[in-house]
Parts: C-alpha cells; sequence; structure tokens
C-alpha cells in the first residue's frame, strides 16, 4: 500500500478495520521540514486524494492534518514496536525523532 501526499513525506502509515462501518481506517503521519501532522481517515479516501491534481491534494491535507502530540506518537511508536519487522524499526525510529522534535519544541 502506497500513499503520497504532494510535498509531504509519509513517516508511517498503520490501517485499522472499523467493525461498525467495515471501512478500513488508516493513520497515515506526515512531515514537511521541521512540520509533523497526522491524517485519519478511510483508506480508500486518501488513496483516491493521491490520484488527484497536487493542488487538490495540498489543500486536502492541510485541511485535513491534526497536529501531533505525545500521547498519539507514543501510542504508534508501542504498535509498531510489538510488530517485530524491520521496516517497522525504521518506522519507530521515524516516530522518535518527530517525539523528540516535539518535546524540544515544547521546552524553547
Amino acid at each position: 500500500m502506497s500513499v503520497k501526499f504532494n510535498g509531504w513525506e509519509v513517516v508511517a502509515i498503520s490501517c485499522k478495520m472499523d467493525h461498525h462501518s467495515m471501512t478500513e481506517m488508516a493513520t497515515v503521519f506526515v512531515s514537511r521540514g521541521d512540520e509533523s501532522y497526522y491524517l485519519y481517515d478511510e483508506l480508500e479516501k486518501m488513496k483516491d486524494v493521491t490520484k488527484m491534481p497536487p493542488y487538490i491534494s495540498e489543500d486536502w491535507v492541510n485541511y485535513n492534518k491534526k497536529e501531533l502530540n505525545i500521547k498519539i506518537l507514543d501510542k504508534y511508536i508501542k504498535e509498531f514496536s510489538e510488530v517485530g519487522l524491520s521496516e517497522s524499526d525504521y518506522t519507530v525510529s521515524e516516530l522518535k525523532c518527530i517525539k523528540r522534535d516535539l518535546l524540544l519544541k515544547k521546552i524553547i
């Protein structure tokens, strides 16, 4: 599965099935420069957005991005750590870097 947003680097993707609606929901962590956010929506909708012209996908990301916090990062760091695959080690490392940057921003 590949989700790419124009101008935004996709750091990590976590998908889960919503049992009530039977749709696959995705949490996508994106970053650009020193900005990091997460998106949460239906996976199919996100895939559709990536096929749209860049200015539309950029607007969609800007409208739907959510602020990261330590609680959310810790949840997904734990989730990816439990997977135990080499690819998840890289993802955990990236999420820890984002967490460190977030903590430093709060201190300064």
